[in-house]
Order: structure tokens, then C-alpha cells, then sequence
């Protein structure tokens, strides 16, 4: 068993990033079950040296900070002086100032190749001077334009130099910058903006490229955002308690977000890019099923508007389409998960449409948060995934202190609330203690 597990790590071109680190892990829990010796779990190491040593991990954190505090320094220093420069001085330092950063980036990391991090850094504060200088250069001239395509044109910038540079950092931002432009002209200026999602699909393809997750999870959060700002949009001329569709649309698209994540856990190649979809989608399909869970003064389908039951169409079929991508393309543990998106998918709108206000609707949504917060935490621990049994222990302390809120604190002594209220946060803090310590030290099999 071990040795197959080990031969199917084996690359070309070597091992995936942050696979290394997972492969450590595995051989101590195999080491310390008798499963191999100590004798061959050193081979096994030796067979796959560390991909990121902690020394250079060390210095990309110390060089990426460096270039940030001399951005901010030189933009200090430069708004302290601002009133006192000529126009031609002011645009000399910022045009040099970015193209000087670049310029010896550059240099230091793709032409000598002597000091790749410190090249990726400065490339970066390059970006950042570029971003400082659309506002400086509008400032400059007294130009009254429309405050997101600022934002949008500092994206636009970082985009090409990450895939230019092949640089995390530069994606990273570009991406934040597109999701903080969208969140800017959908909820500042109700705008729809479609121009985000062309966008995004190319910021998350170089993201496979560069093997960024982090790149990932942030374009996860960007379109659930996007979604819900379109979502509240169309709805604006809609009585407030039809948010149903909103709301259930959220939990769709957290749905086919989680799906996602077996097919890439299949892959050996994907597997370190598979995280996102788990944190993002369970993140996103238990905050909509949270907030079905009050009492809302909902209303019945009949007011909601044709955008919303285009939108829940729209997420319907997509998490169908997860679905049937994780069976294809996951391992044995896709299964139950493709089985529970579609499921979910399916289950989500009829029930929209099925319930109004009152009880039912109340317990129903009630019960299924507690149903998804089950399944997640037997899914976390089936993966040993730390960070999803948190997370799903966490919406259930929500949901329970949610619950008691609500029920007991008109009813019962303010102390006595209190009280019993530090005994469950306490209990909960326990809770999440022991289960995390099973999980460091291999209490839960795949």
C-alpha cells in the first residue's frame, strides 16, 4: 500500500508544490504505526527533498515586506514634498520610481538570476508604485473620472507582469484588486458588471498555472461576491423579504464551488489546488443556509422577481455540473460528495418555491445547516483536514449561540444568560481542541 502511494507521487518533472510537505506528514504517521521503518522512511524522504526549504520561505516573507515599507516610505516621502515639486518632478518620480523597480527586479531575478526572491519583490513594489501613480498622476492633472476604473486599471496592470514574471504576488493582488473593483462598482454605483467574469476566468487560469491557490480562493470569494451584489441588484425594487432566492443561490454556489475539490484532490498535479474549492465552498454554502435559518418575514415565490429564478436556474445547473465532474474525474471519496451537491441542487430551489414563511420554513433551514455542519465534519475528518472541521464546528457554535439568542434572552435571567452562554462558548473551545489534536496525530484514517 505505501508503495504504491509513493510511485504515484512520482514526476517527470518532479513533485507538485506543497506536496512535499503532505508526503512528510504522511511517512511520520506511518513511521510512528509500525507501518515502515525509520530506515525507510529516510529513503522515502531522501527520494523527495523538501520543494521549499524554510530559509527561502523565510526571505520571500522578509523581501516581499521590505518592498512594501519602501513603497510606503518613498509615497510618504513623496506627500511630504508634493506642494513644493514641479509637474515635470512629479511625474519623473513616479514613472522612474515604478520603472527603476521593474527595471532591476528584473535584473536581479530573470537576467543574473542571483537573487530570484529579492527579483519578485521588487517587481512587486513596482506594481504597487504603478497602482500609487494612477492615483498621483489623476491627482496631478485634477481628473474627475470614475473612482473603480482606477482600481480596475491597476488590476489590468498587475495581471500581465504575474503571468510576464510568473509571479504569485503580483497575481494575488491583481486578483484582490478585480474583486475589490466589482464589490466597488456593484455596491457603490449598482452596477451589474459582467466585465468581472471574463476577467476573473483569465486571473484563475494563470492561477493554475502558476500553481497559486491562494490565487484561487481569493477569485472563489470575488464570485461569491459578484453574485450576491448582482443578486441584491436585481432585487432592489423587490419588498426586502424576498432575499430567499439570494440567499439560496449563496448556498448553490458554495455547493458547486466544494464539488470541485475531489476532482482536483484526484490529481496529483492538482491536489495542492484543491483547498480553495473546500474553504470557499463550505464557507459560502453554510452562510447561505445560516442566514435562511431566522425568522425572516419571507414571502412566497410568486413576488420574486424572473432575475432571480434566472440566477437559481443558473446555479442549479452548475452544481449539477460539479457533480458530474467530481464523478468523472474524483477517486472513490467523490462519490458521496457529488452525491450530496446534487442532491443539495436540486433540493435547494424546490424548496424555495415550496415554502413560505412560518415554521416550516424556519425548521426546515434549521435542520439542514445542522445536516451540512454532520457531513462536513465527517467529511474533514475522512480527508484529516483540520481546517474543515473547524469550519464546521464553528457554524454550528454560530447556529447554537444564534439559536439561544433567540429563544432565551427575553425569557430567562440576564446572569443566568450570561453564564450559560460562557459555558457553551467554553464547551465549544474544547470541542474544537480535541478534535483538532485527534487530527495532528493521526487519530482519523482516510
Amino acid at each position: 500500500m505505501v508503495r504504491q502511494e509513493v510511485i504515484t507521487l512520482t514526476h517527470s518533472d518532479g513533485p507538485p508544490r506543497g506536496l512535499v510537505h503532505w508526503l512528510r506528514g504522511e511517512v511520520a504517521r506511518w513511521q510512528a504505526e509500525g507501518t515502515i521503518t525509520p530506515e525507510q522512511a529516510a529513503a522515502i524522504l531522501a527520494r523527495y527533498p523538501d520543494d521549499e526549504p524554510t530559509g527561502n520561505r523565510t526571505a520571500t516573507v522578509f523581501t516581499a515586506l521590505g518592498a512594501v515599507l519602501l513603497g510606503v516610505g518613498a509615497l510618504l516621502f513623496v506627500a511630504a514634498n508634493w506642494q513644493r515639486m514641479d509637474t515635470a518632478v512629479k511625474l519623473a518620480l513616479i514613472f522612474g520610481s515604478m520603472l527603476a523597480s521593474h527595471g532591476l527586479g528584473w535584473w536581479l531575478g530573470w537576467s543574473k538570476q542571483t537573487y530570484p526572491r529579492l527579483g519578485h519583490a521588487l517587481v512587486w513594489l513596482g506594481t504597487l508604485l504603478y497602482g500609487a501613480g494612477i492615483w498621483l498622476v489623476a491627482q496631478i492633472f485634477h481628473l474627475n473620472a470614475h473612482w473603480p476604473n482606477g482600481v480596475l486599471f491597476w488590476a489590468l496592470g498587475a495581471l500581465p507582469v504575474a503571468w510576464a514574471a510568473e509571479s504569485r504576488l503580483n497575481l494575488a493582488l491583481g486578483v484582490l484588486l478585480l474583486c475589490f473593483w466589482t464589490g466597488s462598482e456593484q455596491l457603490n454605483f449598482s452596477q451589474s458588471n459582467f466585465l468581472f467574469l471574463p476577467l476573473l476566468a483569465m486571473a484563475v487560469a494563470l492561477a493554475y498555472r502558476l500553481k497559486a491557490p491562494e490565487s484561487l480562493f481569493f477569485g472563489a470569494g470575488g464570485l461569491v461576491l459578484w453574485q450576491m451584489a448582482s443578486m441584491f441588484h436585481w432585487l432592489e425594487h423587490v419588498e426586502e423579504a424576498a432575499i430567499a432566492p439570494a440567499f439560496s443561490a449563496l448556498t448553490l454556489l458554495g455547493l458547486a464551488l466544494f464539488a470541485l475539490a475531489p476532482w482536483h484532490e484526484s490529481d496529483d498535479r492538482l491536489r495542492p489546488l484543491a483547498w480553495p474549492y473546500h474553504i470557499a465552498g463550505a464557507l459560502a454554502g453554510l452562510a447561505g443556509l445560516y442566514l435562511q435559518t431566522f425568522r425572516w418575514d419571507w414571502h412566497r415565490a410568486a413576488v420574486y422577481p424572473v432575475q432571480s429564478w434566472l440566477v437559481l436556474g443558473v446555479m442549479t445547473l452548475l452544481g449539477l455540473a460539479a457533480a458530474v465532474q467530481a464523478l468523472r474525474r474524483g477517486g472513490p471519496d467523490a462519490r458521496p460528495v457529488a452525491m450530496t451537491v446534487a442532491a443539495g441542487a436540486l433540493a435547494l430551489p424546490a424548496t424555495v418555491v415550496g415554502l413560505g414563511a412560518g415554521t416550516a420554513r424556519y425548521v426546515t433551514f434549521n435542520a439542514l445547516m445542522l445536516a451540512a455542519v454532520v457531513g462536513l465534519v465527517a467529511y474533514g475528518y475522512r480527508q484529516r483536514s483540520e481546517a474543515l472541521v473547524n469550519l464546521a464546528l464553528g457554524g454550528f457554535l454560530l447556529l447554537v449561540i444564534t439559536r439561544y439568542f433567540d429563544w432565551f434572552y427575553s425569557l430567562m435571567n440576564r446572569s443566568l444568560f450570561f453564564m450559560l452562554g460562557g459555558l457553551l462558548l467554553l464547551a465549544g473551545g474544547f470541542l474544537l481542541e480535541r478534535l483538532r489534536r485527534n487530527l495532528r496525530h493521526g487519530g482519523v484514517r482516510a
